[in-house]
Protein backbone atom coordinates (compact mmCIF):
# COMPACT_ATOMS: atom_id res chain seq x y z
CA UNK A 1 0.00 0.00 0.00
CA UNK A 2 1.38 3.36 -0.97
CA UNK A 3 2.34 5.43 2.03
CA UNK A 4 0.68 8.76 2.57
CA UNK A 5 2.72 11.10 4.64
CA UNK A 6 1.44 14.01 6.58
CA UNK A 7 3.56 16.83 7.88
CA UNK A 8 2.05 18.64 10.80
CA UNK A 9 3.45 22.10 11.14
CA UNK A 10 2.96 24.17 14.23
CA UNK A 11 3.75 27.57 12.78
CA UNK A 12 4.28 30.78 14.69
CA UNK A 13 3.06 34.06 13.25
CA UNK A 14 5.75 36.05 15.00
CA UNK A 15 9.36 35.43 14.00
CA UNK A 16 10.39 37.10 17.24
CA UNK A 17 9.29 34.02 19.19
CA UNK A 18 12.26 32.03 17.84
CA UNK A 19 15.06 32.39 15.35
CA UNK A 20 14.28 29.66 12.80
CA UNK A 21 17.42 30.35 10.78
CA UNK A 22 19.68 29.52 13.72
CA UNK A 23 17.74 26.33 14.44
CA UNK A 24 17.47 24.80 10.94
CA UNK A 25 20.48 26.07 9.02
CA UNK A 26 23.79 24.28 8.48
CA UNK A 27 23.08 20.99 10.24
CA UNK A 28 20.88 17.91 10.03
CA UNK A 29 17.97 16.99 12.30
CA UNK A 30 16.45 13.50 12.19
CA UNK A 31 13.09 13.64 13.89
CA UNK A 32 9.72 11.85 13.71
CA UNK A 33 10.32 10.05 10.42
CA UNK A 34 11.85 12.89 8.42
CA UNK A 35 15.10 14.73 7.96
CA UNK A 36 15.73 18.48 8.02
CA UNK A 37 18.99 19.44 6.34
CA UNK A 38 20.13 22.91 5.28
CA UNK A 39 16.64 24.45 5.32
CA UNK A 40 14.95 21.53 3.49
CA UNK A 41 12.52 19.00 5.05
CA UNK A 42 12.69 15.53 3.45
CA UNK A 43 10.34 12.59 4.01
CA UNK A 44 11.66 9.14 4.91
CA UNK A 45 12.06 8.32 1.19
CA UNK A 46 14.22 11.38 0.52
CA UNK A 47 11.47 13.38 -1.25
CA UNK A 48 11.34 17.12 -0.54
CA UNK A 49 8.35 18.04 1.63
CA UNK A 50 9.00 21.76 2.04
CA UNK A 51 11.91 24.05 1.27
CA UNK A 52 12.46 26.72 3.87
CA UNK A 53 13.98 30.14 3.30
CA UNK A 54 16.18 30.90 6.32
CA UNK A 55 13.84 28.78 8.45
CA UNK A 56 10.64 30.30 7.04
CA UNK A 57 7.97 28.34 5.10
CA UNK A 58 7.11 29.49 1.55
CA UNK A 59 4.10 31.31 3.09
CA UNK A 60 6.42 33.32 5.33
CA UNK A 61 5.87 31.58 8.68
CA UNK A 62 8.63 30.08 10.82
CA UNK A 63 8.61 26.29 11.11
CA UNK A 64 8.38 25.47 14.80
CA UNK A 65 10.63 22.80 16.30
CA UNK A 66 7.80 20.43 17.28
CA UNK A 67 6.54 19.54 13.80
CA UNK A 68 5.69 15.89 13.13
CA UNK A 69 5.67 13.56 10.16
CA UNK A 70 2.95 10.90 10.17
CA UNK A 71 2.08 8.13 7.72
CA UNK A 72 -1.03 6.39 6.43
CA UNK A 73 -1.47 4.07 9.39
CA UNK A 74 -1.19 6.77 12.03
CA UNK A 75 -4.01 8.37 13.98
CA UNK A 76 -4.47 11.33 11.59
CA UNK A 77 -5.86 9.38 8.59
CA UNK A 78 -8.76 6.93 8.68
CA UNK A 79 -10.16 4.46 6.15
CA UNK A 80 -13.80 5.13 5.37
CA UNK A 81 -16.17 2.18 5.83
CA UNK A 82 -19.20 4.34 5.02
CA UNK A 83 -19.59 7.98 4.07
CA UNK A 84 -19.86 10.08 7.24
CA UNK A 85 -22.33 12.90 7.74
CA UNK A 86 -20.98 15.70 5.56
CA UNK A 87 -21.06 19.40 6.35
CA UNK A 88 -19.54 22.17 4.27
CA UNK A 89 -18.51 21.43 0.68
CA UNK A 90 -14.90 22.46 0.20
CA UNK A 91 -14.39 21.21 -3.36
CA UNK A 92 -16.12 18.74 -5.68
CA UNK A 93 -14.60 19.13 -9.14
CA UNK A 94 -11.41 18.75 -11.17
CA UNK A 95 -8.37 20.95 -10.65
CA UNK A 96 -5.06 21.28 -12.51
CA UNK A 97 -2.18 20.95 -10.07
CA UNK A 98 1.46 21.95 -10.53
CA UNK A 99 4.21 19.41 -9.91
CA UNK A 100 5.90 19.52 -6.52
CA UNK A 101 9.52 20.16 -7.49
CA UNK A 102 11.17 21.77 -4.50
CA UNK A 103 8.51 22.08 -1.80
CA UNK A 104 7.30 25.58 -2.72
CA UNK A 105 4.62 24.68 -5.28
CA UNK A 106 0.96 24.32 -4.38
CA UNK A 107 -2.29 25.98 -5.37
CA UNK A 108 -5.18 26.88 -3.10
CA UNK A 109 -8.48 25.64 -4.51
CA UNK A 110 -12.09 25.25 -3.45
CA UNK A 111 -14.04 27.19 -0.86
CA UNK A 112 -12.62 28.42 2.41
CA UNK A 113 -14.29 26.57 5.26
CA UNK A 114 -14.60 26.22 9.03
CA UNK A 115 -13.48 23.34 11.21
CA UNK A 116 -15.96 23.21 14.09
CA UNK A 117 -16.83 20.91 16.97
CA UNK A 118 -19.79 19.61 14.92
CA UNK A 119 -17.64 18.97 11.81
CA UNK A 120 -14.01 18.56 12.97
CA UNK A 121 -12.79 16.23 10.16
CA UNK A 122 -12.14 16.41 6.41
CA UNK A 123 -13.67 13.79 4.08
CA UNK A 124 -11.46 13.19 1.02
CA UNK A 125 -12.36 11.19 -2.09
CA UNK A 126 -9.64 11.23 -4.77
CA UNK A 127 -11.89 10.08 -7.61
CA UNK A 128 -9.48 10.12 -10.53
CA UNK A 129 -6.30 11.81 -11.63
CA UNK A 130 -3.01 11.75 -13.49
CA UNK A 131 -0.71 11.40 -10.45
CA UNK A 132 -0.55 11.15 -6.66
CA UNK A 133 -1.37 14.44 -4.93
CA UNK A 134 -0.01 16.27 -1.89
CA UNK A 135 -2.73 18.04 0.13
CA UNK A 136 -2.42 20.66 2.86
CA UNK A 137 -5.17 21.84 5.18
CA UNK A 138 -4.06 25.29 6.34
CA UNK A 139 -5.05 28.14 8.60
CA UNK A 140 -2.30 30.68 8.13
CA UNK A 141 -3.95 33.30 10.36
CA UNK A 142 -3.60 30.92 13.29
CA UNK A 143 -0.27 29.55 12.02
CA UNK A 144 -1.40 25.94 11.64
CA UNK A 145 -1.21 23.39 8.82
CA UNK A 146 -1.19 19.66 8.17
CA UNK A 147 0.18 18.20 4.94
CA UNK A 148 -0.61 14.75 3.51
CA UNK A 149 1.76 13.50 0.78
CA UNK A 150 1.45 11.25 -2.28
CA UNK A 151 -2.27 10.42 -1.95
CA UNK A 152 -3.11 7.84 -4.61
CA UNK A 153 -6.05 7.87 -7.06
CA UNK A 154 -9.00 5.98 -5.59
CA UNK A 155 -8.18 6.93 -2.00
CA UNK A 156 -11.19 7.60 0.23
CA UNK A 157 -10.16 8.79 3.68
CA UNK A 158 -11.26 10.94 6.58
CA UNK A 159 -8.46 13.28 7.62
CA UNK A 160 -8.09 14.56 11.15
CA UNK A 161 -6.60 18.06 11.18
CA UNK A 162 -6.16 17.56 14.92
CA UNK A 163 -7.21 21.05 15.99
CA UNK A 164 -10.33 23.14 16.41
CA UNK A 165 -9.71 26.85 16.61
CA UNK A 166 -12.40 29.52 16.64
CA UNK A 167 -15.58 28.50 14.81
CA UNK A 168 -15.24 31.50 12.48
CA UNK A 169 -11.61 30.76 11.53
CA UNK A 170 -11.20 30.27 7.79
CA UNK A 171 -9.31 27.24 6.50
CA UNK A 172 -8.16 26.46 2.95
CA UNK A 173 -6.97 23.42 1.04
CA UNK A 174 -3.85 23.59 -1.14
CA UNK A 175 -2.36 20.83 -3.28
CA UNK A 176 0.36 19.88 -5.75
CA UNK A 177 1.09 16.88 -7.96
CA UNK A 178 3.65 14.31 -6.84
CA UNK A 179 6.03 13.40 -9.68
CA UNK A 180 4.24 15.44 -12.35
CA UNK A 181 1.68 18.17 -12.97
CA UNK A 182 -1.79 17.14 -14.05
CA UNK A 183 -5.50 17.00 -13.33
CA UNK A 184 -7.13 15.61 -10.19
CA UNK A 185 -10.84 15.06 -9.57
CA UNK A 186 -11.37 15.49 -5.85
CA UNK A 187 -14.30 15.67 -3.46
CA UNK A 188 -13.55 17.34 -0.10
CA UNK A 189 -16.09 18.11 2.64
CA UNK A 190 -16.07 18.78 6.34
CA UNK A 191 -17.28 15.69 8.16
CA UNK A 192 -18.96 14.97 11.50
CA UNK A 193 -17.24 11.64 12.15
CA UNK A 194 -14.31 9.53 11.03
CA UNK A 195 -16.46 7.04 9.06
Amino acid sequence: MAGVMMLSLAISVSAAEQDPFNYYNDFTIEKNGCIVRDDVVYDRDGEVVVRLNHGMTPDGYPLMRDFQVCYLDDASTYSVARTPELGQRIFDNTVRLPQNVNGTESVVFGNSFNITEAYPYIYLDYISGDMPVNIAVRNNAAGYAKWWRAIQTGTVRTLDPGVILEDNDQWVVAASGQGQAGFASLSLWTAASLS
